[in-house]
């Protein structure tokens, strides 16, 4: 019998990682469940955050991958629409699994914060570590292995 198959959210700013989320998509696929991601969101007929939040209610598994960026703070808020799907996995139970790029790993530096941006990405970032073990990438390969092995674990043990 086959296990069904599950929706797996994809949290990231969107620029800067997007070869790194089609790698996670990839890896998502090889296992047979659904990835779930902002690329969805041009097609709906919903406001961007809201239809986010809603994405990540309907997941099962809650990915987020950052790197030097925060993102996009809608007015009106004081943290960014990727917060903001990060916390509403939290508060609906979700699992979680982080991935931060390593430190020392080159990075283009048109896409890394400076200034209130870059604070807020280290608060943020601290609060995930505080909550969850992480695990740092670099290359694409090396994200698309890590996510591979650690949704196969989870698969497995649930």
């Amino acid at each position: 019998m086959n296990n069904p198959q599950l929706r797996i959210f994809v949290s990231s700013t969107y620029l800067d990682l997007i070869n790194y989320r089609l790698a996670a998509e990839k890896a998502i696929n090889d296992l047979g469940q659904k990835y779930k991601g902002i690329e969805y969101i041009r097609v709906m007929n919903e406001e961007p955050t809201k239809a986010r939040l809603d994405l990540v209610e309907k997941c099962k598994i809650f990915i987020g991958i950052y790197a030097w960026w925060y993102g996009y703070i809608p007015e009106g808020k004081d943290i960014s629409i990727t917060e903001q799907e990060y916390i509403q996995a939290r508060k609906l139970g979700r699992p979680c699994f982080c991935y931060f790029v390593d430190e020392g790993f080159f990075w283009n530096p048109r896409f890394i914060d400076t200034g209130p941006a870059k604070v807020k990405l280290k608060r943020f970032k601290n609060i995930i570590s505080n909550e969850h073990v992480y695990e740092n990438f670099t290359t694409i390969g090396s994200l698309q292995y890590n996510l591979f092995c650690d949704i196969s674990k989870w698969l497995v043990n649930n």
